[in-house]
């Protein structure tokens, strides 16, 4: 069976710059599917509407250690802000406790100076990688390949499922060991650990984290499934229309 589409005059070109530009898109689009669905959510996530939402949820626990609901949302903005906003970190050596000294510690302005490195370089890529995978969609297309574009995209889903399904369980079954293992991914040393009565563990609680977590492995898995979904429909179109030679 031959793919064909009518839509593009795909007989002006050569059948091995065809074939090959079919393979290219086919491995843009199986090789970028996984990374884009999983980081999409995490960017949707990392934005200010994340704070008042995760506090206004029932089972995220009061602050042992004397922070109102207000102050948590006010500082709890304001830690977020320092990572993904333009002011940097900063705006966190301003706050100050009754005694004056300082609402958040040196350690835990250089995670955070850390964590928002990760992202200037880590949402750039995404949004690089996003264009090439729209642009191996695009291209199957526009080249014809249904069939091809069909497997790519359900391939593509699969291997999303599996590795969210993977981090799931770790993050279900040994939170602990995955936020260990998440972290010296990103980040040196120890510099992610802190006591529990410092300002960023009183903000943002195990609670908070395994909240984002479920919250992105469903958009993941409802992202992956529809396009699967989209893949087999144009999997099994082509095969419909297919004329066989």
């Amino acid at each position: 069976m031959t793919e064909t589409s009518p839509a593009f005059p795909t007989q002006k070109i050569s059948a091995k710059a065809k074939n090959a530009g079919i393979w290219l898109a086919r491995l843009l689009v199986v090789a970028l599917m996984p990374f884009i669905l999983l980081i999409l959510p995490a960017r949707v996530t990392m934005q200010p509407w994340i704070v008042p939402f995760q506090y206004s949820l029932p089972w995220m626990p009061p602050d042992q250690f004397g922070f109102s609901k207000a102050e948590r949302l006010q500082l709890g903005s304001l830690g977020l802000q320092a990572v993904i906003g333009k002011e940097g970190v900063n705006i966190l050596k301003k706050p100050r406790f009754a005694d004056g000294s300082a609402v958040f510690n040196d350690r835990e302005i250089k995670h955070l100076a850390d964590v928002a490195v990760v992202i200037r370089w880590l949402w750039p890529l995404h949004t690089f990688l996003t264009i090439m995978l729209i642009t191996g969609i695009i291209a199957l297309w526009l080249l014809g390949a249904d069939l091809t574009l069909g497997k790519a995209l359900s391939l593509g889903s699969k291997i999303t499922l599996f590795i969210v399904g993977f981090i799931l369980v770790f993050a279900i079954f040994a939170w602990d060991w995955a936020f260990t293992k998440f972290h010296q991914l990103f980040f040196e040393g120890d510099t992610y650990l802190f006591f529990i009565d410092d300002t960023l563990i009183r903000l943002y609680p195990a609670e908070f984290w395994i909240t984002c977590t479920m919250m992105i492995g469903i958009a993941v898995i409802a992202m992956a499934l529809l396009f699967w979904a989209i893949g087999r429909w144009l999997w099994r179109r082509a095969d419909r229309f297919a004329i066989t030679v």
